[in-house]
């Protein structure tokens, strides 16, 4: 690299949504992602690339940091500081932008993330549903339906899509699923 300034981290406006973020939460989402930071901090990471002043990633995590407490944050090295004086760190990278776009799109990725072992995950949240965090977190969403869905629900479509591999059906499924449709697998 020839004499590239390099941008320190000195205010959160820095921390600029990348304009090509792909990511989009809805606003029931947001409450519940703010809920969890309230409850556990951040459990995932906030990743800024100080070459192109983008956020790679947390994009959503700064959003709803921002919703729940006014815009207040403070920044303070390399953290941000609630009103409360919870710290929540910020990655700093050094990325050109293919790099930045690629670890962007594999922050997450459905196609490297894992699966839940269903009857696993029931287990764990079987003895907690009575948490005040259970519904704000959308937990419920994650457990199998316990009572019969009724036998007439107005104004519900489905659609059947036959795969010929069960690669092409996760690819279907995943596709389907990040454009917002409520999706669930059957197998004959």
């Amino acid at each position: 690299m020839c004499n590239m300034k390099r941008a320190a981290l000195n205010n959160l406006e820095q921390l600029k949504p990348a304009p090509y973020n792909p990511r989009k939460i809805d606003p029931e989402a947001l409450a519940g992602l703010g809920r969890s930071l309230s409850a556990f901090g951040d459990i995932s990471g906030i990743v800024w690339n100080r070459r192109t002043g983008h956020l790679v990633a947390g994009h959503q995590r700064l959003a709803a940091l921002r919703d729940e407490h006014h815009g207040t944050l403070a920044l303070d090295g390399e953290c941000i500081v609630t009103p409360t004086g919870e710290r929540f760190p910020v990655r700093v990278v050094d990325w050109d932008d293919e790099r930045e776009r690629l670890a962007n799109v594999a922050a997450n990725s459905p196609h490297i993330a894992g699966l839940f072992d269903q009857a696993k995950l029931d287990a764990v949240l079987s003895g907690i549903d009575s948490s005040q965090l259970f519904k704000p977190l959308r937990l419920d969403r994650l457990l199998r339906q316990r009572t019969p869905p009724a036998v007439e629900i107005p104004e519900i479509y489905e659609v059947l899509v036959e795969c010929a591999t069960e690669r092409e059906q996760r690819e279907v499924f995943d596709k389907m699923k990040g454009d917002g449709h409520k999706c669930r697998i059957l197998t004959v």
